[in-house]
């Protein structure tokens, strides 16, 4: 099976690696400026506008590949260039990530190494669930969500569309954050975020810029 993955930078390599461990062959689609990957297939996005039916291989899928610090709209703008491939979006889920029976993924999510996504939990398109991360029981990951590394999400806490989680961050249980918001590493998030497209850090985290 191919596997199209979009970006070409360390997450995209982190997803490849996934992606080649459950059996797929993996092709890179870049922008025609971008350094090329050092290791698989590579072709430009102009190729892909002009060659759509690359796409329609019976069972090739593809995946975002690219990921977000700080910058959560990027993953968005991606996303929509690519809108009309939806149909053959998929999801990929390290071997050794966990996660429940009861839990729902939708595709084009990508869970990494190690992390944990609980019972009852929602986890809509192009969602990442990084390393070591925990989505505990009963949340709701939106669309395009980035849990970092090592963070650590309580039951029933839900993650508003675009938003960025910071490595090693944790967000208390029955906490909502709003829309494009960036939680910056380590932060500890007590209270409900409902103010879209900010940036808050801190123990407790506080609102810091509004993006």
């Amino acid at each position: 099976m191919r596997l199209f993955v979009i970006g070409h930078g360390g997450h995209a390599k982190v997803v490849a690696e996934a992606a080649r461990l459950l059996g797929y062959s993996v092709t890179f689609i870049i922008h025609e400026t971008q350094k090329l990957p050092t290791d698989g297939d590579v072709i430009e996005e102009t190729f892909l506008h002009k060659h759509p039916q690359i796409l329609m291989e019976a069972d090739a899928g593809i995946i975002l590949g690219v990921g977000s610090v700080g910058y959560p709209e990027i993953r968005r703008k991606v996303i929509e260039k690519f809108h009309v491939f939806r149909s053959r979006f998929v999801s990929v889920v390290h071997p050794r990530a966990y996660i429940a029976p009861s839990a729902l993924l939708n595709p084009g999510v990508f869970v990494a190494m190690g992390a944990l996504v609980g019972t009852s939990a929602r986890i809509e398109p192009h969602a990442i669930v990084n390393s070591g991360s925990i989505v505990d029981h009963d949340c709701h990951i939106h669309q395009g969500v980035h849990i970092a590394p090592g963070s650590t999400l309580s039951g029933n806490v839900s993650i508003g569309e675009w938003t960025h989680i910071g490595i090693g961050a944790k967000v208390i249980q029955g906490i909502q954050i709003a829309a494009s918001v960036v939680v910056g590493a380590g932060a500890v998030v007590t209270r409900p975020i409902d103010v879209e497209s900010s940036t808050w850090w801190g123990v407790p985290a506080k609102l810091q810029k509004r993006l």
